[in-house]
């Protein structure tokens, strides 16, 4: 990741004196009013990187912040125009594109990122990549300065070859390309058409094989998008569907064990039934959330649901739930594992 931010600032070293540079490197999102203040003016660039992604989310979650999710869905498809009508000051964006690049690791992508997330289309706006580690290599080779400056070079060339040479941006996809897009989208289409998040968390990756493959294109200075650009773009695909696979295989069980365990912990500190309404407002779960979770505690017998003894006169009785176990006894602890 650091070495992707670097050969990013030697190709925008140029517009490092500027205040408003057509190209910038943030790192962190304080708020989507703070994004939005970078992205004032036209066609403004923004990478923003984070040491972890659990961070954006956890920003996200906050009450100031409630919206951080929601507009950046709305960058990703690249708006003509951003002009929120909520901000006490105009600030126009025209033309903006963004892009976040981010680590963590499976454990923690769970406790970022909730199934309403990726139902909601901000999980399958991201990339995955994923795969077995490398052999230790406790002494890295230095990198070789005169390697990673043709490689700037050559990226320079390609993006002022597409300025000069692509002033409208459009690339013309040949018959050849055609055809193998045809035979790689109708197996994927189907993949992409039952129910579940792995089948939601890939329907975005077409889009991200025509990006891949007008890439390719532009670094042979084509104006046409031929086989050979996009066949590896397909086989990237491959590998990018496989890493949603492996990496959110079994992103419901930890994300529900992790909810079961909390909600064992909240009754357990309560000491005595609490009200439904009071767990889901505590434990930031909605109705359906904290029913479904609770379900699986009562077959294990590890809580019992109930009734308050009083309710308000005229009024449905309010349903609780309780811990089986004040505290984590030998009982409780083999029940759940």
């Amino acid at each position: 990741m650091s070495r992707g931010r670097d050969l990013l600032s030697r190709l925008h070293c140029g517009t490092e004196d500027d205040d408003k540079p057509g190209f910038r490197i943030v790192k962190g999102i304080r708020s989507f009013e703070g994004l939005l203040g970078e992205l004032e003016g036209q066609d403004k660039v923004r990478l923003i990187t984070l040491g972890e992604l659990l961070s954006l989310m956890a920003k996200s979650r906050q009450d100031g912040t409630g919206n951080l999710i929601s507009q950046l869905t709305e960058l990703f498809d690249c708006p003509d125009m951003v002009n929120p009508p909520v901000l006490k000051n105009t600030i126009i964006a025209t033309r903006p594109f963004v892009s976040i690049l981010a680590g963590t690791t499976q454990s923690w992508l769970a406790k970022a990122l909730t199934a309403a997330d990726i139902m909601g289309g901000f999980g399958n706006r991201w990339l995955y990549f994923s795969g077995n580690a490398k052999e230790p290599n406790p002494n890295p080779a230095k990198v070789d300065a005169g390697r990673r400056d043709i490689l700037v070079s050559k990226i320079d060339a390609s993006r002022q070859w597409a300025i000069t040479e692509l002033p409208d941006g459009e690339l013309i996809i040949s018959n050849g390309a055609g055809i193998l897009f045809d035979q790689y989208y109708r197996p994927y289409y189907h993949r992409c058409q039952t129910d579940g998040l792995l089948p939601t968390l890939i329907v975005r990756l077409q889009d991200f094989l025509w990006k891949l493959a007008v890439l390719y294109a532009v670094m042979d200075h084509s104006k046409v998008i031929r086989e050979e650009h996009i066949s590896p773009a397909i086989k990237v695909a491959g590998y990018l569907e496989a890493s949603v696979m492996e990496v959110f295989s079994n992103f419901n069980q930890s994300v529900d064990k992790e909810k079961e365990m909390r909600l064992l912990e909240y009754l357990r500190q309560a000491g005595k039934p609490v009200p439904k309404r009071d767990i889901y407002r505590g434990l930031t779960l909605s109705a359906k959330e904290l029913d479904v979770i609770a379900m699986s505690l009562l077959k294990l017998g590890l809580i019992r649901s109930g009734h308050l003894k009083k309710s308000p006169k005229g009024k449905k009785a309010i349903e609780t739930y309780a811990a089986v176990f004040d505290g984590p006894t030998d009982s409780s602890d083999t029940l759940t594992h």
